[in-house]
């Protein structure tokens, strides 16, 4: 009878040449693990530091955007809510957009078109709320109500989920 296989002769091969080869190969594959795990290392870091400090930014920020009455520009009603807003207790700074700034913004998402002056382009105010107590989206929508403005407040909690949740935090 023939036998293929036969264990009394078995002996496993070595993992590694058995010459003074090997002492190299080893250290180079040591070597190239080690680059790597710091290259994932400094991408976790980085990421983690942009996640941060957009959470930061975010949470320091609020936008409004307003929406002019049928008897006032929007620059004056921009200006009417910035006002109104940098009075609110827990702002620190409000501010009007000028028109090309908000065009700037949009512009990504229109493309190249020749005229913006003929589109009803809002106007927006920028609010930076106080570091100690800042104020609430609704302290903010309750006082543009009450100065009879129409707008509304963007509290960036929809951006500031979806980082939080692609950095697992």
């Amino acid at each position: 009878m023939s036998v293929i296989f036969d264990p009394a002769r078995w002996r496993p091969a070595a993992f590694l040449p058995e010459r003074d080869t090997r002492d190299s190969a080893l250290v180079f594959v040591v070597a190239v693990l080690c680059f790597m795990a710091c290259l994932t290392a400094l991408g976790v870091l980085a990421a983690d530091r942009a996640a941060r400090g957009w959470s930061d930014q975010l949470n320091g920020e609020m936008t409004v955007i307003v929406r002019p009455k049928a008897n006032e520009t929007p620059d004056s009603a921009a200006a009417r809510a910035a006002e109104t807003l940098a009075g609110v207790p827990g702002v620190a700074e409000a501010r009007a957009l000028e028109r090309e700034k908000a065009e700037a913004l949009i512009a990504p998402w229109l493309g190249d078109v020749a005229d913006l002056a003929d589109l009803p382009v809002p106007r927006l105010v920028a609010v930076t709320l106080s570091r100690e107590a800042p104020a609430t989206g609704e302290a903010l929508e309750r006082a543009l109500r009450t100065r009879g403005l129409d707008a509304v407040v963007d509290d960036h909690t929809t951006w500031l989920a979806d980082i939080q949740r692609g950095a697992h935090r």
